[in-house]
């Protein structure tokens, strides 16, 4: 009887290292737009509805999991990554309206470390003494730039779903 149990404990453990050793990831798309991202050092890209498993031997140091978001189909700030353990999804993030209003005699180029969207672009042109408000931006603190030599400030402030912004 000792023999079986014996034999019976070892076959249990055998099979139990199967996995041992390994690390479980996966991911999916759950955003509307194809995402790239690094995953151990590689590029992968999942379409919409797409998902991605892993196995990553333990003896691998340091970190695993989805590095970044590298590319989107439009802007990269379009979607965020969720994690739950070793699990990650990619989802839309909301976008914000942005409103802004240029009253500077000249037209103006302005950025936000890519936060805007304006037509595919990360850059929204503002003609001279008009306003816009075709564009969207992902941040509700965003850090504005421009692409002039011309003194400029930037006024602006978040209500709601809209991000205002006075160009002076």
């Amino acid at each position: 009887m000792k023999k079986y149990m014996l034999i019976l404990i070892t076959c249990m453990f055998l099979s139990s290292c199967d996995d041992a050793g390994y690390n479980h990831y996966s991911v999916s798309n759950d955003a509307t737009k194809a995402v790239s991202y690094k995953f151990d050092g590689d590029t992968y890209t999942l379409s919409p509805s797409e998902s991605k498993s892993y196995e990553v031997s333990a003896s691998k140091m340091g970190f695993m999991g989805v590095e970044n978001v590298i590319a989107v189909t439009g802007n990269k700030h379009s979607v965020k990554t969720t994690r739950s353990g070793n699990d990650y999804s990619f989802i839309d993030n909301t976008p914000y309206n942005l409103h802004v209003i240029n009253t500077l005699p000249i037209t103006i180029a302005i950025q936000a470390n890519d936060y805007i969207s304006a037509s595919g672009a990360t850059t929204l042109s503002i003609n001279s003494n008009t306003e816009n408000n075709s564009a969207q931006i992902y941040t509700r603190s965003p850090k504005f730039t421009a692409n002039t030599n011309y003194p400029v400030l930037f006024d602006w402030n978040f209500s709601v779903d809209t991000v205002y912004v006075i160009i002076r």
